[in-house]
């Protein structure tokens, strides 16, 4: 029988779990992106993640023992307020900026407002990475909030050349997908900044487990169909032949 554990009591430590939920977020994105008419995005998103995706069960064993590493040196310090609002303004300008001059260039017809709605969420994904910095490192800031949306426009801009685009998405689901993006990074950027407040401490474990969808969803198809018991075993197990050990002994025949 099963044992069904609370969010606090239960252990989601598994490098497989983690694996099989990045997997389920991704192809959650590339939906939203296939929603939104955006098809070579889409496709550019598989692509990307299957070579990450690959990379990533080919060293699952490596990032166990990084884990370990980063167990044994303690918890990283939480990033400051500062910090992360010079990341948000930072991301902002820099993919603001790239897109306004990718519109100005020969070879390309300006930019619809799902590819603007996408450059957001760019921006948004790129100041965990800015973060990383160190606030002595303009440099590396401003390179990396430039870095990401240039290489994400050149990329959607071959990638169209191969896929059509789709249909343009209404307003409201734009305006949706943005506020949804906007929430998810509020609770992030909460959880970076309080760790160890007792709402991120409550929230968190619900979080990582993927709010447990998968142990409901198991609860009720097993309740729907519920799994047949093992048959009883009428034979026993089968034990090992026992082989008599027999040692022979060779004469060698005496030299003449």
């Amino acid at each position: 029988t099963a044992v069904w554990l609370r969010p606090s009591e239960a252990s989601r430590v598994s490098v497989k779990v983690a694996l099989a939920w990045s997997t389920c977020a991704q192809m959650g994105f590339m939906l939203v992106q296939c929603g939104l008419g955006l098809w070579e995005m889409a496709m550019l998103h598989l692509v990307a993640h299957s070579l990450y995706k690959a990379h990533a069960f080919l060293g699952a064993g490596g990032t166990v023992r990084q884990t370990q590493r980063r167990q044994l040196a303690g918890p990283r310090q939480a990033p400051t307020a500062r910090a992360l609002a010079l990341a948000v303004v930072a991301a902002v300008v820099a993919t603001v900026a790239v897109g306004v001059a990718w519109m100005e260039l020969p070879f390309t017809d300006g930019l619809p407002a799902r590819v603007w709605v996408m450059l957001g969420i760019v921006a948004l994904a790129v100041v965990p990475l800015a973060t990383r910095t160190r606030h002595t490192e303009p440099v590396a800031l401003v390179a990396r909030s430039f870095a990401v949306p240039v290489a994400y426009l050149a990329l959607h801009d071959l990638a169209g050349r191969v896929v059509s685009h789709g249909a343009a998405a209404p307003v409201a689901l734009l305006i949706l997908v943005g506020l949804g993006f906007a929430a998810l990074f509020t609770i992030q950027t909460m959880c970076a900044l309080a760790p160890s407040h007792p709402v991120v401490r409550r929230i968190r474990p619900w979080i990582y487990a993927g709010l447990f969808l998968d142990e409901a969803f198991t609860r009720v198809a097993f309740a729907a169909s519920p799994p047949k018991a093992p048959a009883a075993r009428t034979a026993p197990l089968p034990q090992p032949a026992a082989v008599a050990a027999v040692r022979t002994a060779t004469r060698v025949p005496a030299a003449n």
